[in-house]
């Protein structure tokens, strides 16, 4: 983890925590949320192709193949879906009605 990651986490947190209206919070947002990761994980691949150079060793194509990367990446997709979830059951936890 970089120097600039952390205080993003920590704003994101705080963010949620005051700011987001957890009453309107639903299950089916949780597919919508997404859509960011796994445009961040096409493009990871397509930038990788082009500069042969891959960020994460967990999606490097060159050393693991297309069909390892794409598992690891899909059980990425499902871990932030299952994190989704969970943030979305703890907000509606936590709503004071």
């Amino acid at each position: 983890m970089n120097f600039y990651t952390l205080p993003v986490r920590l704003f994101f947190l705080g963010f949620w925590i005051f700011f987001v209206d957890k009453t309107k919070l639903t299950y089916k947002s949780a597919l919508t949320w997404l859509i960011y990761p796994i445009a961040y994980i096409v493009f990871i691949v397509i930038r990788g192709y082009l500069i042969n150079l891959y960020p994460y060793p967990f999606i490097n194509v060159v050393n693991l193949g297309y069909p390892k990367a794409v598992l690891n990446a899909f059980f990425c997709v499902v871990l932030f879906w299952l994190l989704s979830i969970l943030l979305i059951w703890i907000g509606k936890k936590t709503v004071k009605h």
